[in-house]
């Protein structure tokens, strides 16, 4: 087939002429009498195992004789019986190559005569058999692809080629738009977390814990989030969890602590010093599940790309007393994107 005759649409089956018609019935046959004798196959590999060998004997002979007229039905020749000449009825075939195929295989034709009851000799005609219906498989399938072929043949084979195309093509989107999903995916709503850090509190507690969502209609904008404290609390660090969720871009340019009053106790920025590292970098606790992103600036905010669903750090400062909430200038932006200041 050309290349062109692949890619034409149209789902309607071809109309065949009389001869094509006679040769899809041809093929037809052809798998009928293939699947018979490869069922019969089976059954003589299961009662030679199960040392049957009368009952393999018999079901041996029967399907050499449907060996034989499985050739002699597709060239319209009167089929054998048991007794026969089968070496003499294959000859008239008229093709050289399944004479040949047969004739290299004498302990089949001669089974029209007698079928050895030993089970050396019919495990040994069982792959002699096996060997045989293989080649005349392969033959016949060289033959449906040239003598049998039809424009039905030609229907089925673009009608095959388009289906796996679509296929092929739907897997890959699928496939494309999965990788996409899961390498670049999309920032969802989640919440920043804060837990205030005290002599009482050293380590995060649930008791003292702020959140605040992320508001993802500004995404990429400073935003300032506000977390409440209790009421006139002592404070020397906090928590940070900037984000739940892998592959995050976010920057916090500002810290604040303030009183009940709105006056500022604690203030520090996030940004990089001369040498390109946090400012007042001792003061920074643990870090979890985040890395460094974005080109690195002096004076620039510090850029962060979260490795897993739950990064956190730890900054400490100064005991201040009579906290009344935390205010912190964040911005968030997906891990493959940029910010644009």
């Amino acid at each position: 087939m050309a290349f062109t005759d692949y890619i034409k649409i149209g789902f309607k089956k071809p109309n065949l002429s009389p001869d094509e018609i006679e040769k899809e019935n041809k093929k037809n046959r052809l798998e009928e009498s293939f699947e018979k004798i490869y069922s019969r196959l089976e059954s003589i590999e299961i009662l030679n195992s199960n040392e049957k060998f009368e009952d393999s004997s018999i079901l041996s002979g029967s399907l050499a004789l449907d060996t034989i007229n499985l050739s002699l039905d597709f060239f319209g020749k009167p089929k054998a019986k048991t007794g026969a000449d089968w070496k003499s009825e294959i000859s008239k075939l008229g093709n050289d190559k399944l004479t040949s195929i047969y004739e290299s295989y004498p302990n089949v034709l001669n089974l029209s005569a007698s079928v050895s009851l030993k089970e050396e000799d019919l495990e040994k005609l069982e792959t002699e058999l096996s060997n045989l219906i293989s080649e005349l498989n392969s033959h016949f399938k060289q033959i449906k692809k040239s003598d049998l072929y039809t424009t039905l043949t030609q229907y089925k084979n673009r009608i095959l080629v388009q289906t796996v195309a679509v296929v092929l093509i739907l897997m890959a989107t699928v496939g494309s738009y999965t990788y996409q999903k899961i390498t670049r995916p999309d920032m969802k709503q989640t919440d920043i977390q804060v837990y205030f850090l005290s002599e009482k509190n050293p380590s995060p507690v649930d008791e003292a814990l702020a959140t605040a969502p992320i508001d993802l209609t500004k995404k990429g904008e400073w935003v300032v989030y506000k977390f409440p404290t209790s009421a006139n609390q002592e404070l020397n660090g906090i928590r940070i969890d900037p984000i739940q969720q892998k592959k995050m871009r976010y920057s916090v340019d500002t810290l604040r602590v303030l009183n009940s009053k709105g006056s500022v106790l604690f203030e520090r920025d996030f940004r990089l010093d001369e040498t390109l590292l946090p400012k007042d970098k001792d003061k920074f606790g643990q870090i979890s599940d985040m890395k460094t992103g974005g080109k690195a600036k002096a004076g620039s905010p510090i850029e962060m790309e979260s490795t897993g669903n739950d990064p956190y750090f730890i900054v400490y400062f100064s005991k201040v007393k009579d906290a009344s909430s935390v205010e912190l200038k964040m911005r968030h932006l997906e891990a493959h994107k940029k910010f644009t200041n």
